[in-house]
């Protein structure tokens, strides 16, 4: 145990400080807006019924992201990626292999160069 300070934001100052500050207030609507699009992305991801077509989505995304960038760093640990594709670890190195194996991606690690976009996007298609 140790010991914790804690704060209380009521729900009308809250709202007070809101209006005093608009700037405040669109950067919470942004925020949400993203988390937003986070999770109907995700969602999509996951209605994909094979694990190489949601990755090939997910990497395509990425890169667009990037502004249509070949070469891409995963955001995060693969394990955090496996889960946001709801596949196991095992099973996401495997299909990451598949698309060394096929040509459509090289990868060192978490960096991954896109070599074939148009293979890629056949197998984002399914």
């Amino acid at each position: 145990m140790e010991a914790t300070d804690a704060c209380l934001l009521r729900k009308s100052d809250f709202t007070a400080l809101l209006e005093k500050t608009p700037k405040l207030a669109l950067k919470l609507l942004e925020i949400n807006a993203q988390r937003m699009a986070d999770t109907e992305n995700q969602t999509r991801f996951l209605m994909m019924e094979r694990v190489e077509t949601r990755l090939s989505a997910y990497l395509l995304s990425l890169s667009l992201l990037s502004g249509g960038a070949a070469d891409l760093e995963i955001p995060m640990k693969m394990k955090d990626l496996s889960a946001y594709l709801g596949t196991t670890p095992e099973t996401l190195s495997r299909k990451l292999h598949l698309l060394e194996e096929t040509n459509l991606i090289s990868r060192k690690g978490k960096k991954i160069h896109i070599a074939d976009r148009d293979g890629l996007k056949q197998m984002a298609e399914g």
